[in-house]
């Protein structure tokens, strides 16, 4: 009897206890969304992202069951850099700037949101001209729409490296109608396009940090040949309840070529932008 009285003892002080623990863990929960939950699910919580991506550095299923995105609205000063166009059948061959009158420089606005879920996103992207370099007898039309997908290799720390693939929402178009000669509409193939990026975007709440972003995209299909490579660099506000804040600098170089054999578009663009982004 003394031994069953003894162990009634010990196992009332052991749910006494226990019960204590609980309960303060319950109200650190309700004054802490998942509080107490997350005290016993090592990837949930405040520091999730940091926990599963210090197992899991280089794991394509280190899950993190949290979303990060970033809003961006980017003013660029672009240059056009050379451009022309040749039709072997018809003998013809125009400068963009000097045949067709192309504007040298011109002002593009864009704006991108993206949205991710552990190492994969989505990035969609909207950009309309505020001067249009177009020319009075020729004008290209760009896609306004692009949408894209990232795969992070690595996600640490705020350092993100990866794997990308990007394409048009619409098909681009050209279209010509010189002084003397004949006019023409080409419908250009939707260029898709693969590469890889490299961010660097620490989380802090104490202090400013730096933001830098490096991307690069090369064609993934025949048809429609872009080539891009963009750099960018600024400094983000500490980080708080709502996201954070920044400002970024950068520059943009791209090329398009379209080859049937017979007609060849090329051109290329160079633009330093001012960019404005939120991190949340």
């Amino acid at each position: 009897m003394n031994r069953i009285r003894a162990v009634l003892v010990l196992l009332a002080c052991v749910l006494f206890y226990t019960g204590s623990s609980a309960n303060a863990q319950v109200s650190t929960g309700i004054s802490s969304p998942l509080g107490y939950v997350s005290s016993y699910m090592p990837f949930m919580g405040p520091n999730a992202s940091k926990s599963s991506d210090s197992i899991f550095p280089f794991s394509a299923f280190g899950f993190s069951p949290n979303f990060r995105g970033e809003l961006r609205g980017t003013v660029f000063l672009e240059n056009l850099q050379n451009g022309t166009f040749r039709n072997s059948t018809t003998g013809t061959s125009f400068d963009f700037v000097k045949d067709l009158g192309f504007q040298k420089d011109g002002i593009l606005l864009e704006s991108m949101a993206r949205t991710q879920l552990s190492r994969y996103a989505l990035r969609a992207y909207y950009r309309t001209y505020l001067r249009d370099p177009n020319g009075k007898q020729a004008k290209l039309n760009w896609p306004e729409w692009r949408v894209g997908a990232d795969f992070d290799l690595i996600d640490y720390c705020g350092l993100r490296l990866g794997l990308d693939v990007d394409t048009t929402w619409k098909q681009p178009t050209f279209g010509y109608s010189p002084a003397s000669g004949t006019a023409e509409f080409i419908a250009l193939p939707r260029p898709v396009t693969m590469g890889a990026h490299l961010s660097y975007n620490p989380s802090d709440f104490e202090n400013i940090t730096p933001v830098v972003d490096l991307r690069y995209r090369m064609p993934a299909i025949q048809g429609s040949s872009v080539t891009e490579f963009e750099a960018a660099a600024g400094l983000k506000t500490p980080r708080s309840s709502r996201g954070t804040s920044g400002l970024m600098v950068g520059w943009r170089y791209t090329t398009f070529e379209h080859d049937t054999g017979n007609r060849r578009l090329d051109f290329s663009w160079s633009a330093f932008y001012l960019q404005y982004v939120g991190f949340y």
